[in-house]
């Protein structure tokens, strides 16, 4: 089926409060008005919802918008409105993939994004888009139920420049909702909890919780650190639902929301599948995403070093980009040890083709990051490789069996780990066979984020 044509972008000249569609465009020819993001169009969009689908990245029931629609009172005649927060990633390009049907080819996962897309463009919704990141659209580019704005996030240095700085996006944020007046804001956890109570007014509020907010395992247990939960604890009274990352994102937002809102779980999904090579040993090292020391990306190049000796055929790739990109390549220079490679950010291919040649994935996150879930181990399973991780990466949930888990920060721990999976191959085996066991999740799209997305705005 042919995909609907994008329609010319028409100018907001005034925001409408929601009516049924006739009054408002007899409203608009007695005032002038251009209604904003084309409302007819939206009006006709919704009429093919559940008929037609982009991407194949989620599933709902045939009566998905009306449960939708009376779960917030909204009028079957009116759209249901939707502004979304996201972090700093860019939207617009996964949306001009998705416009035409295909995936990112940035991204070795589905995005949520594209989830997003898919689910609002199937719900019949009128959305907006509210991000720090400049997105500059050609005329006609976004189809009419979509748009994008731009709030300018500025990062001060010093503490009383950042809180200032926050507090100013916040409140740009705050008058862009106002002026839209969306019946639901999805916002990413890249935004300071002390936002959502200001976000939320008479709308509903629900998280995207992509973080932990603390490390897995280790609730703050300090004078400061307690206190801090408790101001976090207040702000989430805001929050009416979230979608989370992974089982640990769940398990903190319902701590914090004293188990008033238990969360939906996502497990993150694959396009393509991939085939599991068979591996003799445990070789070739890989870890694989963001370049920075609380990542215990220099932990782990020192434990490579301290094993190379005993294992003369090991080998180890740092694969990403990030503030210590410099640092790393510096340690590597000096490093007399040959087989050590840093090739940088990779695409979605390079990455999949990396991981294709390698025998082990390796997650040495330390407690100072808060992880929420290290997609790496996702991908990693997906090419029936294990890997090793710390007990703060949440991702072992997921894959279970198939990664083995040394204490957080601990270079002893990492340096037993590891030199055991080297040494003992029916141990590396057994974890191989594991890893490729979880592979059908990642396939499964009624556990997609966008699924999940979908039930909690059922159910609001």
């Amino acid at each position: 089926m042919a995909l609907p044509s994008a329609q010319p972008a028409r100018p907001a000249v005034e925001t409408l409060p929601d009516r049924r569609a006739s009054d408002l465009c007899d409203l608009s020819e007695r005032k002038g008005i251009i209604i904003p993001i084309a409302f007819a169009g939206v009006v006709q969009h919704m009429n093919e919802v559940n008929e037609t689908k982009r991407t194949d990245v989620l599933t709902l029931p045939a009566d998905a918008r009306n449960r939708v629609h009376e779960a917030l009172g909204i009028s079957p005649e009116i759209p249901l409105k939707v502004s979304y927060l996201p972090g700093p990633g860019d939207v617009l390009g996964t949306y001009r993939h998705w416009q035409t049907g295909v995936q990112d080819p940035r991204v070795p996962v589905i995005s949520y994004s594209a989830m997003f897309y898919e689910l609002m463009y199937r719900l019949g919704a009128q959305v907006e888009i509210i991000s720090p990141v400049v997105h500059t659209t050609a005329s006609g580019e976004t189809e009419p139920w979509l748009r994008f704005v731009h709030v300018a996030r500025q990062r001060g240095q010093g503490r009383i420049s950042y809180h200032r700085n926050e507090n100013a996006y916040i409140d740009a944020m705050c008058r862009e909702l106002d002026r839209f007046q969306p019946h639901v804001v999805l916002a990413s956890s890249d935004m300071l909890p002390r936002g959502w109570p200001r976000v939320r007014a008479d709308r509903k509020l629900i998280l995207t919780a992509h973080n932990s907010f603390w490390p897995m395992g280790r609730k703050p247990t300090g004078l400061k650190a307690r206190a801090r939960l408790a101001l976090l604890e207040r702000h989430a009274r805001a929050l009416d639902a979230a979608v989370c990352t992974s089982e640990e994102c769940m398990r903190q937002i319902r701590e914090v929301t004293g188990g008033r809102i238990t969360g939906l779980v996502q497990c993150p999904q694959l396009l393509n599948h991939y085939p599991t090579e068979e591996r003799q040993k445990a070789r070739n090292l890989l870890y694989l995403g963001r370049i920075e020391a609380n990542k215990g990306i220099f932990m782990l190049l020192d434990v490579f070093s301290s094993l190379k000796p005993k294992f003369p055929d090991l080998t180890l790739t740092f694969a990403g980009t990030g503030s210590a990109d410099a640092e790393l390549q510096r340690r590597i220079d000096q490093n007399p040890l040959p087989d050590i490679r840093f090739p940088g950010k990779l695409d979605a291919e390079g990455v999949h083709r990396q991981i294709a040649q390698s025998d082990l994935i390796i997650c040495p996150t330390t407690t100072a990051f808060n992880e929420g879930l290290a997609m790496v181990g996702v991908e990693a399973a997906a090419h029936g490789l294990p890997t090793l991780l710390s007990t703060v990466v949440p991702v072992a949930d997921i894959l279970g069996k198939g990664c083995v888990a040394f204490e957080a920060d601990d270079v002893s721990a990492l340096h037993r780990a590891l030199e055991n999976l080297l040494s003992d191959n029916r141990a590396y085996q057994d974890l191989l066979l594991n890893a490729r066991a979880v592979c059908d999740r990642f396939y499964n799209r009624s556990q997609s984020w966008g699924s999940q997305l979908g039930q909690i705005l059922m159910s609001l």
